[in-house]
């Protein structure tokens, strides 16, 4: 697959050896000048899912067919544009120069190579580092990004393997990779490109806009990681549940001020809108806040030790000086570094959401179109509806939340922190209500728990608080999952608790005398029992409890008018609910191409609100589509029926064009797949009897050539004794032994009929006296002759005899 040793590239740099290994989108070589011997970093554009060397040759071949070729030629490009900017970056902490060229059907990337190590070597050896040394390192890095970008490229791979640190105590940024995540978000390969720590949410996913916010998220990390000693969670691990990174850097007593804390935080938010947005924001946020940074003096010096293997970009080879990072002593940290940190965070791409729109575009250099955050580009209905619906998310409200995401999708279709929310929403929705019953259901238990302990205790006011909020959350048990038996069994036993609880508060049983507990103190106690639930939200709790002071007050008017109200609201609350359902689930079938079904899902939501103008939108829409699918439908069958017809006249080649334009209309159609591949065998075999046909006309007009020599037989002339008889007949020439020569010589002949031969002819080998040789001896021996039609005949045959030193 790499390129051989010694191979001579761009006839000024041969091959020392590959770098790593190879892909997967290039080849990194270590090389050198054929002149001065100095050494080079070689890059080879090489995406080794699309392409692929054959042993000992230099070009590149195309694996696959018209479509590897095009995406191979698209990502060339985006390589070739990515460099010639690079090439034209001047900053002390870039390569000083590239030499960019194409050859052997690819482009080729070349840099110098000092003596260096990579950031990532340093760490390894040396734990973790102060602050002051963290920045004095990155802050020359973090100004190469603000050039590049600048210039309209990104990195998207900055991490302490893409940092190298030099003897002068410089450091270089190298592994510029924005064009292969270009080609990876076309070929589907980005889990290729992604690092472990530092790789931003975006670059997960194809939908995932990059750009200097990616840039920002991935320095941030670089810089947590050498502070801390740790391994950042991957980014998409920090979408689930409580995000910890906040609290591991504030416990991380490593840092001069808490403004570089913040600073940190704000650029490692997992939402590419809420993340610090260019690299000189990061670069004020952390300058202002340090005390300890001052930008004049080295904080590591380079110490040569024991050669390191495995280093790919760029490490020096067997036998050669490595150099380590050695912080010095007034920098290194108190405390000891970490393990690593990272045994704990895998990538789970399903769970990719918070991804908003960032214009990304490719041409000229320009490779993005800087963004200011989250602006106020859209409109301030759009806005207030995705933040609404963020809102409701953040308070698990789904299909509220659902709703306005659908209703804000309707506004501004293509965006994709959107669509990635209603992703995650739907997949909540389908997995979460099981696990969402079972965590309601622990907490509901834990609370009863603590309250049955209260109430044997005789705290009863306690104890009456506590199965309150278990009576909540089993209810919320009871709304995840309402054929949940257990949640209903503790509701009922609850509310028989607290009626026991406000008779023994109110003085015991009820009864007309001192002591007894009189009717208007239960209802008063449930009143207040519904009062508390109603404030927390709870509305059918408190709903119960109501109606539980209601049979000890059926005459209370006031009472009585509590219920019908909240009645009326948890009525209109799931007529709400149940509208939202029905039209999520409209948008959802619409987004899947089901329109007829979307339609009924609209129709039903309208028998809720028929009034509602964002349902009205949907149902035009869901009928405007049903009206092109029907036109698209008509066309396919059209198409279809065409080809049906042709195949079963025998006429397959326009069969398949009438076919093809029906998998134009439906891709996946497997019917149509299926007559395509019958068709194409057809016309295989068409070709193949007639390429028989044809060959069998050639043979008969061919079989005799102006000689009289049979140029076709059933049986080609033989040696008698066999091919290595000739070679044991012949007698070594003394000037072919005299001068070293030896090899093969091949003689062709005519055999005639009797096994005689004539026309012996040398065809090639070494001379000195061996073509003689040979001709004698093919000339004296015997054959048996071609045979055609069982019958013997003349025939031409090709022999060779070897002459070997030695023998």
């Amino acid at each position: 697959m790499e390129l051989a040793q010694l191979t001579v590239l761009n006839q000024r740099y041969t091959i020392k050896r590959m770098l790593g290994d190879p892909g997967p989108f290039d080849i990194t070589y270590l090389g050198q000048d054929v002149d001065s011997e100095e050494e080079y970093i070689i890059r080879e554009f090489f995406p080794t899912h699309l392409v692929q060397r054959a042993s000992e040759k230099t070009s590149v071949e195309i694996k696959g067919g018209d479509e590897e070729a095009e995406l191979f030629d698209s990502g060339l490009e985006y390589f070739q544009k990515e460099s010639q900017v690079l090439a034209e970056l001047s900053h002390e902490a870039l390569p000083s120069s590239y030499d960019l060229f194409e050859a052997n059907g690819t482009f080729y990337r070349v840099r110098p190579h000092p003596p260096s190590m990579s950031l990532r070597k340093g760490l390894e050896d040396k734990g973790q580092l102060s602050e002051k040394a963290a920045l004095t390192i990155m802050m020359p890095v973090l100004e190469a990004l603000r050039e590049a970008h600048e210039s309209g490229l990104y990195h998207g791979g900055v991490s302490p393997r893409s940092i190298r640190l030099l003897e002068d105590g410089k450091v270089l940024l190298t592994g510029f990779r924005g064009a292969f995540f270009q080609l990876a978000r076309e070929t589907g390969h980005l889990s290729d490109l992604v690092q472990s720590g530092t790789s931003a949410v975006e670059q997960y996913t194809p939908r995932g806009q990059q750009g200097p916010w990616t840039d920002v998220y991935a320095a941030a990390a670089t810089i947590c990681q050498m502070v801390t000693g740790e391994v950042l969670p991957d980014s998409t691990d920090r979408l689930e549940g409580e995000d910890a990174l906040e609290e591991r850097v504030q416990d991380a007593d490593v840092f001069s001020a808490p403004g570089v804390r913040e600073a940190l935080v704000d650029a490692l938010s997992v939402d590419p809108s809420q993340r610090l947005q260019s690299i000189e924001a990061l670069i004020e946020a952390l300058t202002e806040s340090s005390t300890r940074y001052e930008g004049t003096e080295d904080a590591y010096s380079i110490m040569p030790v024991e050669p390191e293997a495995g280093d790919q970009d760029g490490g020096t080879g067997e036998g050669e000086e490595v150099e380590v990072l050695s912080t010095r002593a007034e920098n290194r940290p108190a405390r000891a570094s970490g393990d690593g940190g990272t045994d704990d965070f895998t990538v789970n791409p399903a769970v990719l959401i918070g991804i908003p729109i960032l214009l990304l575009a490719l041409g000229g250099g320009a490779w993005f179109m800087m963004s200011g955050g989250s602006s106020g580009a859209a409109s301030g209905t759009y806005q207030d509806m995705r933040e609404r619906a963020d809102s409701l998310f953040e308070a698990q409200e789904y299909e509220r939340a659902e709703f306005l995401y659908n209703q804000a999708l309707s506004m501004q279709g293509d965006d994709q922190y959107v669509q990635k929310r209603l992703a995650e929403l739907e997949r909540i929705q389908r997995e979460g209500s099981q696990e969402q019953y079972q965590e309601f259901l622990k907490r509901g238990n834990e609370l009863k728990a603590r309250a049955d302990s209260l109430y044997e205790e005789e705290a009863l006011g306690e104890a009456s608080s506590n199965y309150s909020e278990a009576l909540a959350s089993f209810y919320s048990a009871r709304d995840a999952n309402p054929n949940g038996e257990e949640a209903q069994q503790q509701i009922d036993v609850i509310e028989a608790r607290q009626e026991r609880i406000a008779k023994r508060q109110a003085g015991g049983e009820i009864g007309e005398g001192t002591g007894g507990t009189t009717v208007d103190e239960i209802a008063e106690f449930f009143r207040e029992q519904g009062n508390r639930q109603l404030e927390a939200g709870n509305l059918q709790a408190a709903l119960d409890k109501y109606r539980q002071a209601r049979e000890y007050a059926p005459d209370n008017e006031e009472l009585q008018q509590a219920i019908a109200d909240l009645q009326n609201q948890i009525e209109q609350q799931q007529r709400r609910q149940e509208f939202q359902q029905y039209y999520n689930e409209g948008q959802e079938l619409l987004r899947a191409g089901n329109y007829r079904d979307a339609k009924a899902s609209f129709q039903k939501a309208q028998e809720i609100y028929p009034n509602n103008p964002d349902l009205q939108d949907a149902l035009a829409e869901a009928d405007r589509l049903l009206e092109e699918k029907e036109v698209e439908t008509k066309k396919y069958e059209r198409f279809r029926q065409e080809g049906d017809s042709l195949y079963d006249q025998d006429a397959f080649q326009e069969a398949i064009a009438a076919y093809k334009k029906a998998l134009d209309i439906r891709p996946d159609d497997e019917y149509v797949k299926n007559r395509i591949e019958e068709a194409n065998r057809e016309l295989e075999q068409m070709r193949l009897a007639q390429q028989e046909v044809e060959e069998q006309e050639e043979k008969r007009k061919d079989i005799v050539d102006e000689d009289g020599v049979y140029t076709v037989v059933d049986q080609e002339p033989k040696v008698e004794g066999g091919l290595a008889s000739l070679t044991e007949a012949a007698s070594y020439p003394d000037e072919a032994r005299e001068q070293g020569v030896q090899g093969r010589v091949y003689v062709k002949a005519t055999v005639n009929a009797d096994g005689t031969v004539r026309q012996a002819e040398v065809l090639r080998g070494p001379g000195a006296g061996t073509h003689e040789e040979a001709r004698r001896i093919v000339d004296n021996a015997e054959f048996i002759p071609a045979k055609y039609n069982g019958e013997a005949v003349p025939a031409r045959k090709t022999v060779w005899i070897q002459f070997r030193l030695g023998d």
